[in-house]
């Protein structure tokens, strides 16, 4: 049952081998395929990020090979990324994404005439002024908990990047006899930022509480626990999940527990299953999402 739950939140890749052959090419690829750009099925880039385009059957030389994005503007097309014939191999190709690069079809064309696609979404490289940032009040959380769970996820939808919050556990304290104790919750909320920039969330939705298969919060209570969401957007996940790992139960107990359900932009559409645990406790960790490959310098 825990391997059929796992096996679920895991992406899956095969490749077909017609035979290994007498000299240094390797392996015969029965197809040649385009599986991950940038570690993730449908990446979120910058102009000007280097990138890794995962796959089989690219060739072991570039020849007369091409990498192609989308370009901005009203005279579309495509254009040329730069792909150095050292960054060129048949599994992997390392190029930059042009400056005119806009959201749409990347297209790999290799030496043999063979012709791959992925879909991506280009964003202008982003700018960063410590002096313009300050504080500005948002809607408030329903509770005033401690130890609660955050991850974010982005979600295009067209040309607007959307972004969704979801929080995980928590502990609500209270004193009790002059001790200060804490009270793990279930709950899981999930809010919604604006799309337009102006960073607006909406309000916090809890997600609905059941005994049953229709509960869409955790099935045991965790304070303290870490959470990420992968998407095909930042991971190589065909679908998009939130996990929660660790975290602290009823008793005050580090767990290693690792809990994960189907989500979609607007919130948890399946319940969490158990997933395979970690090897040890933990509390208090963080999970961020790094896709592979996303900083692998050009070689």
């Amino acid at each position: 049952m825990g391997r059929t739950a796992t096996a679920r939140f895991l992406p899956v890749a095969a490749a077909v081998l017609l035979g290994c052959g007498d000299d240094a090419s390797g392996p015969v690829l029965a197809t040649a395929r385009l599986d991950y750009v940038d570690g993730a099925i449908e990446p979120i880039l910058t102009r000007g990020q280097t990138v890794v385009l995962e796959g089989f059957g690219f060739g072991a030389a570039r020849g007369s090979g091409v990498v192609r994005f989308t370009r901005a503007g009203s005279a579309g097309g495509q254009i040329n990324a730069a792909v150095p014939d050292s960054a060129w191999s048949a599994l992997a190709i390392t190029t930059t994404v042009p400056d005119s690069a806009a959201s749409g079809t990347l297209t790999l064309i290799t030496a043999a005439g063979r012709r791959l696609t992925a879909t991506v979404h280009v964003l202008p490289a982003p700018t960063f002024n410590p002096v313009t940032l300050s504080w500005q009040a948002r809607a408030s959380f329903p509770r005033a908990p401690v130890g609660v769970a955050l991850a974010a996820a982005e979600f295009p939808a067209g040309g607007v990047l959307n972004a969704t919050l979801y929080a995980a556990g928590g502990a609500e304290p209270f004193d009790s006899s002059g001790q200060i104790i804490m009270v793990p919750d279930s709950g899981v909320y999930v809010a919604r930022a604006d799309a337009g920039g102006a960073g607006t969330i909406t309000a916090w939705v809890r997600q609905r509480d059941a005994t049953d298969t229709s509960s869409r919060v955790l099935p045991v209570p965790r304070a303290f626990a870490a959470a990420a969401v992968a998407t095909p957007n930042n991971s190589r996940l065909p679908g998009s999940a939130l996990y929660v790992i660790g975290g602290i139960d009823t008793a005050g107990r580090a767990q290693a527990t690792v809990l994960g359900a189907d989500v979609t932009a607007d919130g948890v559409n399946r319940r969490f299953l158990f997933l395979e645990p970690l090897p040890a406790p933990v509390a208090g960790a963080a999970a961020p999402t790094i896709r592979a490959n996303r900083s692998k310098p050009s070689t």
